[in-house]
């Protein structure tokens, strides 16, 4: 199974390495990996977001956005499926971040003013389950609400796909690289006898556009950063 996701730059490492397809979970690679996808998107979401604003986080994580805006003063509270990874929120802060999936959303009618969805969680996802999670956002957010996250830049993946490179970092080198595997990106990095990848779908432009446009969402602005591409969409009328 893992062989399918691992590049043919790391086919000698497999079977002397520790393999792990939750690369935001593993000790070795996520303080790198937070280091290496810096977007500078902190401030993006302190100069989009209003702290008079009810702002919800979709895939909160480790708390990487989460916790510098609550101490800023931002009204936001947050929802993670992984406790593991919730246990790295600071305690006085966990208590605002809600163990669940984004599909147990619903209940919070009209609710947001802003939703945000970090670190490119939405590429997790299908076209089909995209659709769902937009219906449900739809239920949240108050007339005029806002959805911000970033994305895959396709185009960028693919005139790169199969690149190996490599950085240093705290005293390690980090080799990595990605690929193309059907309609999905896959990242694989390499430390310490440690290999691991994650896979995130492959959404167009031209995808994200009629998705959106389908569930009454218009498009505010994007704004390219090298390899992502942040977004911000706004509810139309009912």
């Amino acid at each position: 199974m893992h062989e399918d996701y691992i590049s043919k730059h790391f086919y000698h490492k497999i079977k002397s390495s520790e393999i792990t397809n939750d690369i935001y979970k593993s000790p070795t690679f996520i303080e790198y990996y937070n280091y290496a996808t810096e977007l500078n998107d902190l401030s993006f979401y302190k100069k989009v977001l209003g702290k008079n604003e009810k702002i919800l986080e979709i895939g909160t994580g480790t708390g990487r956005i989460f916790t510098p805006l609550r101490k800023s003063g931002y009204n936001i509270t947050g929802i993670e499926l992984s406790k593991e990874m919730m246990s790295c929120i600071p305690s006085k802060f966990r208590q605002f971040v809600k163990n669940m999936s984004i599909f147990e959303l619903g209940n919070e009618k009209k609710e947001y003013d802003a939703v945000i969805i970090p670190a490119t969680t939405i590429s997790l996802f299908s076209f089909a389950e995209i659709e769902k999670i937009l219906t449900l956002l739809r239920k949240i957010l108050k007339k005029n609400g806002n959805i911000f996250f970033d994305i895959i830049d396709s185009n960028f993946f693919l005139e790169t796909s199969n690149q190996l490179q490599k950085e240093s970092f705290e005293n390690t080198t980090y080799y990595f690289t990605n690929f193309i595997n059907g309609n999905k990106i896959v990242y694989n990095i390499y430390a310490k006898n440690h290999l691991g990848y994650s896979v995130k779908y492959m959404h167009t432009d031209q995808d994200i556009n009629s998705l959106f446009t389908n569930f009454n969402f218009k498009k505010v602005f994007v704004e390219s950063n090298n390899s992502y591409k942040m977004m911000h969409w706004r509810l139309g009328d009912e």
